[in-house]
């Protein structure tokens, strides 16, 4: 892959990643959770789980982003009542709670959160279990929101077991705290005290809870609320007996589950998250393909620079071998044709200057011009001077001769 190729990857890649790492990376958790409840509430649960599917994917985020990320991940899926997703999701924010500093701190909301689901599918016995574990530590770690949550779900459970006044107490109990932390969560607690009022024959009190479940529901713009409220009035309706209540209920039922969409909008969060998986997949496949192919070029190229140095290396040895010979050859050859009355005294040495000495002592290495230069860190005219002199002594005309006679 050329670099240019490198750079329109990685190009694309920023721009898959752009959205979701501008929301993610920038905004505080509390800042993203507020994006993901106000996108639940407007039913856009494939935007929350576009924003936060990628974190949970990308390892740069720390465990504390991680575990984040799970969490309202649990929160969207149990929007749409997909309570299976949403204990995936609490068991992966367990992991990367484990390995939080603040491990006891998530840890406690993970339970609290299991507690919830469990109370919803109606697992009671489970989730009693959780929030007695809760409870004996005074449901330490956990929100104001959460307690109260915890609170009017053992609320529930007595109203179970017919003890009304007992729960009746636990329902006010958590409606004060829900008013200070969540108000937009009272309804779940009014649709119980309508429960409540409706058993005890207490219908005054139950139209009052209604009534405000709805124009919290409304006010926050929460449907799953006002789906919440109508679907128990039209229970006690049924219980009554009473018909044409139970008609009108109906019809404001049907058209806010249109609204709601309940099953398309799991069908369309599960399309997603295979599509967004499948093309993690496929990035990080590309990335692997991508890298080993580099890879082997760069493995390629080195090889064949090996192969060439090599080869160059022989090639300048196989030189320098048959170069020897000849001369040697050469000289073996010519030696017995030079008079010796032109060979000049060793004495004629002696009018050499040092550099030019410097310059015969090469000459007798049998070194040429330019390594010659580059041993005595001189210009390569400057040898052919002293050279020019030094033949000039040695009444020598050329190499050739300077080399018989010199040997």
């Amino acid at each position: 892959m050329s670099n240019s190729q490198k750079f329109n990857l990685l190009i694309l890649s920023v721009f898959w990643y752009l959205p979701n790492s501008i929301t993610a990376q920038n905004l505080p958790y509390e800042q993203l959770e507020q994006k993901v409840y106000r996108l639940n509430n407007a039913l856009q649960y494939v935007q929350s789980q576009k924003i936060l599917l990628p974190i949970l994917q990308d390892e740069q985020y720390s465990p504390d982003q991680h575990y984040q990320a799970a969490i309202l991940l649990s929160y969207t899926y149990k929007r749409v009542y997909d309570y299976q997703s949403t204990l995936k999701y609490l068991l992966v924010a367990r992991e990367f709670a484990l390995k939080s500093p603040k491990k006891n701190i998530y840890l406690a909301t993970i339970r609290s959160e299991e507690a919830f689901a469990y109370f919803d599918t109606q697992a009671y016995k489970q989730a009693d279990q959780l929030m007695n574990e809760l409870e004996r530590t005074n449901f330490r770690y956990l929100t104001q929101e959460n307690k109260a949550k915890l609170i009017m779900q053992q609320g529930y459970l007595r109203f179970l077991s017919k003890e009304y006044k007992l729960a009746q107490i636990k329902y006010d109990q958590a409606i004060e705290l829900m008013r200070v932390s969540t108000p937009c969560n009272l309804p779940m607690i009014q649709v119980k005290q309508m429960q409540l009022f409706a058993a005890t024959h207490q219908i005054t009190q139950m139209n009052l809870a209604f009534k405000a479940a709805i124009a919290q529901a409304e006010e926050c713009h929460i449907i799953k609320y006002q789906l919440y409220a109508y679907e128990e009035l039209r229970e006690i309706y049924r219980r009554q007996h009473d018909q044409m209540r139970l008609l009108q209920i109906q019809q404001k039922l049907d058209t806010l589950n249109g609204v709601y969409a309940k099953e398309k909008n799991i069908a369309a969060l599960h399309n997603q998250k295979e599509t967004m998986l499948m093309a993690d997949t496929n990035r990080q496949n590309q990335q692997h393909q991508s890298s080993q192919q580099w890879l082997k070029t760069g493995l390629s190229i080195i090889t064949i620079l090996l192969f060439a140095l090599l080869g160059w290396m022989r090639y300048i040895r196989i030189q320098q071998s048959r170069i020897r010979k000849q001369l040697q050859a050469y000289l073996a050859a010519d030696s017995n044709t030079l008079p010796l009355e032109a060979t000049p005294h060793k004495d004629c040495q002696n009018v050499l200057s040092h550099r030019q000495l410097e310059v015969l002592d090469c000459l007798n290495k049998g070194m040429g011009n330019k390594q010659i230069a580059a041993q005595l860190c001189i210009s390569e005219n400057t040898v052919k001077y002293h050279i020019k002199n030094i033949y000039q002594m040695l009444n020598v005309n050329n190499r050739k001769e300077f080399l018989i006679r010199n040997n």
